[in-house]
């Protein structure tokens, strides 16, 4: 709560409030106003006070249901909600206010933990937030930013708000965040933007959610090595990663990767985005140069799926997401645990997490199949009917899901899902080049007495 000093001034600042009402006193940002939109009278009262007191044209509301008409009627240049309030929330709040009144800054109060406030401040688009407990001084300091950020804005100065504004949630780690690209039960990315060479730049910045941070944590441990492993990594196919490191005084862990415009492979099947067949082969083709320049570095990626991999509308792909890839004499990987995404693993990950390089050619595998006919190819209701069937048995042969799906195109995808390392793939090149193969060659149907093999066991 605001510190007793606070509320030792609040008469005085009441008095002084009567003051500002008198049209003929000139104070510094008396045009600038303010709404407060706070459901405890004592608390939305001292906020209309010393915000008054600071020179601002102030208005209040006691509900975010009741401060919706005054948004409509009213151009305020900052508002002050708090998140949790009878009927309307606040987060619920802001959106309707951002729609009817994008240019109006808006900071969160919030009794949530602060990093958890940071995250959830930037995700619904406020400037910045103030967790509960707070003191006055911070009200005044983030309201008085949110004003200077939005002249800013208006008079294009945002290269001179990115270099020396370092309060504003908005703005973490020197980049602005735009807008959220993705979310995930841990992590959330953010489309964010900074001046490069005198011009906006836009960026990916991830962040996790996590609000509890300590040198031992393992959510923590896993995304900078994230971030350490794919800054590696040099190739058009693999999505770079330019920086990392801890933002603000919360401590937020975040890593800023190259922008690239597009979906995510799973995103485009599931709305039923138009692939042709011959941009669905050369994806795959794509990813298994990229997964070569990977291994050639001694790193396995070790969840290959379709959620990974960036697709522009070209057809031009990209590999994201190294998170639980393996490093070379890693220490980090539990052999009680599964490591990757159950429907993509390889046979022999359901043994061991330690899996090699040829562990990412099986899941690229199960992408492919999924990707060319369709359907996955095993499918189950729980992780260990599953296993016994990726281990045990054959998927159905491609041919037999689809009559037109090309002959010579079959032995390599039979050859990506061989259940023994021996029989598969070696590396991604290897695969890459026999996929270049086809394309030269053309896709081939099969002849009435042609004998197209198909066994992964």
């Amino acid at each position: 709560m605001p510190d007793s000093r606070d509320f030792d001034q609040t008469p005085k600042l009441v008095d002084k409030t009567v003051i500002l009402d008198n049209p003929g006193d000139q104070v510094k940002g008396a045009k600038n106003r303010v709404l407060v939109v706070e459901d405890e009278d004592q608390l939305r009262n001292l906020l209309v006070a010393v915000l008054t007191s600071e020179g601002y044209d102030v208005e209040c509301s006691s509900s975010a249901d009741a401060a919706v008409p005054m948004v409509e009627q009213n151009n305020y240049h900052c508002i002050l909600s708090d998140v949790m309030m009878p009927g309307m929330s606040g987060t619920d709040f802001l959106a309707k206010a951002k729609q009817l009144r994008p240019e109006t800054e808006f900071i969160i109060m919030t009794g949530f933990p602060k990093v958890d406030s940071a995250v959830q401040a930037m995700k619904v688009g406020a400037f910045d937030y103030v967790s509960k407990p707070f003191e006055l001084h911070e009200i005044r300091e983030r309201v008085g930013a949110a004003i200077e950020h939005g002249k800013a804005l208006k008079q294009g100065e945002m290269e001179a708000t990115v270099i020396s504004d370092d309060k504003s949630t908005r703005y973490l780690a020197g980049y602005s965040i735009v807008r959220t690209l993705g979310e995930g039960s841990m992590g959330i990315v953010f489309l964010c933007e900074r001046i490069v060479n005198g011009a906006p730049k836009k960026f990916a910045m991830k962040i996790i959610k996590n609000n509890t941070y300590s040198g031992k944590n393992e959510a923590v441990e896993r995304f900078f090595k994230e971030a350490k492993t794919a800054g590696t990594l040099e190739h058009p196919n693999i999505i770079k990663v330019l920086e990392h490191g801890y933002a603000r005084e919360e401590n937020i862990p975040y890593l800023v990767m190259e922008y690239f415009e597009g979906v995510t492979l799973k995103k485009a099947i599931q709305s039923n985005q138009h692939i042709d067949f011959l941009t669905r082969v050369k994806i795959i083709q794509q990813i298994a140069k990229a997964l070569h320049t990977a291994h050639s570095h001694n790193i396995i990626h070790r969840d290959i799926k379709p959620d990974n991999i960036m697709l522009a509308e070209d057809g031009y792909a990209k590999l994201a997401d190294f998170g639980i890839a393996q490093l070379p004499d890693s220490e980090q990987t539990n052999v009680m645990k599964i490591i990757g995404t159950p429907y993509y693993l390889a046979p022999e990950g359901y043994n061991s997490p330690k899996v090699s390089n040829q562990a990412d050619i099986y899941s690229l595998g199960t992408v492919a199949y999924e990707l060319w006919l369709g359907c996955r190819p095993f499918d189950a209701e729980t992780i260990s009917a599953l296993g016994f069937r990726v281990q045990t048995e054959n998927p159905i042969e491609p041919l037999k899901v689809d009559k037109n799906f090309p002959a010579n195109l079959q032995p390599i995808l039979e050859k990506m899902l061989q259940k023994s390392t021996d029989d598969r793939y070696k590396s991604g090149l290897e695969l890459a080049e026999d996929i270049e193969k086809v394309l030269n060659d053309g896709f081939q149907k099969k002849k009435v007495l042609q004998r197209v093999s198909w066994n992964t066991l």
